[in-house]
């Protein structure tokens, strides 16, 4: 692409838009990283993150009135570049400009920056990239057409143009172009380069003389996501055809193929010798890179999250992380359902301990706004458990209703509930009776039509509120 652009920091800081709170902000996680005892999390509703997970009660903060950037094609990312003292989050703006929170952590302040390369405006322009990266105080944001954004202390230094041997401070103006072969899609760096993945090149920028070096890719894949292993740097990508299964290479002389699957997976290594990947259909498992062979018999992550205290349902991962701080090993897992860790991880060995399990129970006020069933779909020999937290003790009726709305059963009759801060678990479902099998009954029998169906809440304080399961094919 041919075009002139001016590099601009726009010096704003939206201090009114960004909100900042205590707390848990949701439990649909998008995105997580983890640095020293620091985990931050992102979702649709904000950022939330705790400063040490070795403290209890963990001490959540939470920013909110900015949306983090997501792609809902694309689950595989790392937007949430992290050092000891700063952190970037790109967020969503209405406009095509690269905007990113920028937090430093021992001042407690964030601020909103927006930057803007002059002609690279339109309706056409992409400026967001899947993963960034931070090395030595600087951090490196993929812009797709616009090059690659260097930030430090929360400000834009330069911009880095693929197979360019110029490094262009930021509010220069300058022509260049960024074919869409050299377009920057996931970043890596280490003491002496910076690695590019692109469409179709893995490049890689030396520090020392700004030089660049490239090699051709597999054809025939879109390519998202690098992630470092003992072994060198391990390349992601989704199969450009029907089958469209997420592929895994090593960084050697021929890219070797070491796995496929069929859905976006995060890829974590943990120790000097084991990986792990996980997806909604595979769950977290361990493989090895020197042999190209995964192990989805094993799937002891999966059982601790089940058996994790608090937890019933169904999950999808949407990221995973470990640090090492001392003798500690400290593990974490963000979800569709929340946030799972341990604090005593043991790197190269499982446990069969479950996982601290994190989410946000809200109060039922008027309307019962905020009520769901875990599983979402009941299929086969399964139930659906309608999970709610009062406000205060009431008696509660739940009914069943098809997609008409109109009645099909009745689950439980003005029984008596207590309040969710008056439980353990923080609920006031009682799970041996707050749940639906399917049935036409709501207690075992013919099984209804598949499809979806409504369940109600009420209680006797007049309050009232929906949700949706879906009953599956058997």
């Amino acid at each position: 692409m041919n075009g002139k652009y001016l590099s601009v920091l726009l010096p704003f800081c939206l201090l009114s838009q960004i909100k900042e709170s205590s707390g848990f902000l949701e439990n649909s996680l998008v995105d997580m990283a983890i640095h020293g005892s620091r985990v931050v999390v992102t979702s649709q509703s904000g950022i939330s993150w705790v400063d040490d997970l070795r403290l209890q009660p963990l001490q959540w903060k939470s920013i909110t009135g900015i949306q983090p950037f997501s792609d809902e094609e694309q689950l595989y990312r790392d937007d949430i570049l992290l050092s000891d003292s700063e952190m970037i989050i790109p967020v969503t703006t209405s406009s095509n400009e690269i905007s990113y929170l920028y937090r430093k952590f021992s001042e407690q302040t964030s601020s909103l920056h927006s930057f803007v390369p002059a002609g690279i405006g339109g309706e056409g322009a992409e400026l967001h990239g899947y993963c960034g990266t931070v090395h030595a105080g600087k951090f490196y944001l993929p812009l797709y057409d616009a090059g690659i954004l260097q930030v430090e202390s929360g400000k834009p230094t330069a911009i880095l143009i693929p197979d360019s041997n110029t490094i262009f401070p930021s509010g220069y103006e300058y022509t260049a172009v960024v074919s869409d072969s050299l377009k920057p899609v996931a970043l890596s760096a280490d003491d002496s380069s910076l690695t590019v993945l692109t469409g179709s090149l893995l490049m890689k920028f030396r520090f020392a003389d700004s030089t660049w070096s490239k090699r051709l890719l597999p054809s025939g894949i879109n390519w998202f996501g690098l992630t470092e292993a003992d072994s060198g740097l391990i390349l992601t990508g989704r199969e450009d055809s029907e089958m469209g299964r997420v592929r895994h290479f090593k960084d050697d002389v021929t890219f070797t193929e070491i796995f496929s699957d069929h859905s976006e997976c995060a890829i974590l290594r943990m120790g000097k010798s084991t990986y792990y990947t996980a997806s909604p259909e595979i769950g977290i498992v361990p493989y090895s890179v020197s042999t190209g062979m995964i192990d989805e018999s094993i799937n002891q992550f999966g059982r601790r999250i089940e058996n994790s205290d608090g937890f019933g349902g169904s999950y999808e991962i949407r990221d995973m992380g470990y640090s090492v701080i001392g003798t500690d090993t400290l593990f974490a897992i963000a979800t569709s359902a929340g946030f799972f860790y341990s604090t005593d991880e043991h790197a190269d060995e499982q446990t069969k301990e479950p996982f601290v399990y994190v989410r946000r129970d809200r109060k039922i006020s008027a309307g019962l706004a905020e009520i769901y069933a875990v599983p979402f779909i009941i299929r086969e020999s399964s139930n659906a458990l309608f999970e709610y937290s009062l406000g205060e003790d009431a008696s509660v009726s739940i009914d069943i209703l098809d997609y008409n709305l109109d009645f099909v059963c009745r689950i439980i009759d003005n029984e008596p509930r207590q309040s969710g801060v008056k439980t353990s678990s923080g609920h006031s479902t009682v799970r041996g009776k707050d749940f639906w099998d399917g049935s036409r009954s709501g207690h075992g029998g013919e099984t209804v039509a598949p499809g979806v169906y409504y369940f109600r809440i009420t209680t006797d304080r007049g309050e009232r509120g929906f949700g949706k399961v879906i009953v599956g094919k058997n």
